[in-house]
């Protein structure tokens, strides 16, 4: 047997066969992502498998040995069982799980005994992973079980373990009940990174502010309607209109008989035929207007004549007086209203 399987068979001993599980409170200080405090039948079990796993181990079954550890640390975290994994992976040459968990180890018992030791094979496998082009990064979150997105990628849950290539990358942290975080970090190719971040509580919702509704507007008294005009007031003014539109009328019409006169002279004294056809035709449109003009004058004269009788107010002193008058010059008409 060789100085080196000598010298691991020592440490597997002493940490394996005679280093006994922390206690409870121990255990919790140490372990950072303890939440609750495990039941005495989960201790028991992890103690159960806890030496099923240190009894593979003698026998060299390796993945047997890591999967009761792991089955132990998942019922009962404690530095021991870290250490226990750690050699474990190694014995299979798995350099990247060994480090990880030789790793927790240090951080479960920053103050162990055999800490400078294992600093130093840590140091050793971080090389081991330099020369693979990757390098170790664990992160870990306040509250623990945070979703973790590393570029924009799911990965997994806080506290997480991983492999990246060395360089700057992007994480954000989600939880319930906390604010999403988003860091920036640098992964050196020489030596493994630890994050732990802490998320903040959400705040709770303003309260709702309910605005005091507006008071009714009072609108104002509505106008009193405006009295509406005494009867007979239209009545009064409708017989003047039509008799002074008569007037107009009739005094167009003497006007264009007056024009149908002076055509038809113009007609007798025209030299040349042409000329008197003219003349004609200007009395005859001169005549056709006055006649109508004649016809508007006396049906506005009848619709004056019979509003002046049908007004109501026949018994009031009369306050208005129209004339009618024609002479061979046409007609005019004259009132006082």
């Amino acid at each position: 047997m060789s100085a080196r399987r000598v010298t691991l068979q020592s440490a597997l001993c002493a940490v394996l066969l005679c280093t006994p599980l922390l206690p409870l409170r121990a255990a919790r200080a140490a372990d950072a992502t303890a939440s609750t405090a495990p039941s005495d039948a989960a201790k028991a079990r992890a103690q159960e498998l806890l030496s099923q796993g240190i009894d593979a181990f003698r026998a060299r079954r390796y993945k047997p040995a890591i999967d009761a550890f792991l089955a132990a640390n998942e019922l009962y975290p404690s530095a021991a069982i870290s250490f226990n994994l750690a050699r474990a992976y190694e014995s299979l040459d798995d350099a990247a799980s060994a480090l990880r968990f030789y790793r927790d180890y240090l951080y479960r018992s920053p103050g162990a005994a055999d800490a400078e030791r294992i600093g130093q094979r840590v140091d050793q496998l971080e090389d081991v992973l330099r020369t693979r082009g990757v390098q170790q990064v664990t992160i870990r979150s306040t509250p623990a079980g945070a979703t973790l997105l590393v570029d924009e990628r799911a990965v997994g849950l806080t506290p997480w373990t991983g492999e990246l290539v060395p360089g700057m990358h992007k994480l954000r942290l989600e939880h319930e009940g906390q604010v999403p975080r988003q860091e920036t970090f640098e992964l050196s190719p020489h030596r493994a990174l630890e994050l732990e971040l802490t998320l903040t509580a959400t705040p709770p919702p303003a309260p709702e502010v309910v605005a005091p509704s507006a008071p009714e507007p009072v609108l104002p008294p509505a106008p009193a309607p405006e009295p509406a005009p005494p009867a007979g007031g239209v009545g009064r003014v409708l017989p003047w209109i039509a008799f002074g539109a008569a007037g107009v009328a009739l005094g167009g019409a003497a006007y264009f008989e007056l024009q149908s006169a002076g055509a038809e002279e113009d007609a007798r004294r025209a030299r040349t035929q042409p000329e008197a056809a003219d003349h004609i035709d200007s009395m005859h449109r001169a005549q056709t207007t006055a006649r109508v003009l004649v016809a508007a004058g006396a049906a506005l004269a009848v619709v004056g004549g019979v509003s002046f009788v049908l007004r109501g107010d026949r018994s009031e002193p009369a306050e208005a007086s129209v004339a009618l008058s024609c002479s061979g010059l046409g007609c005019d008409v004259w009132g006082r209203f």
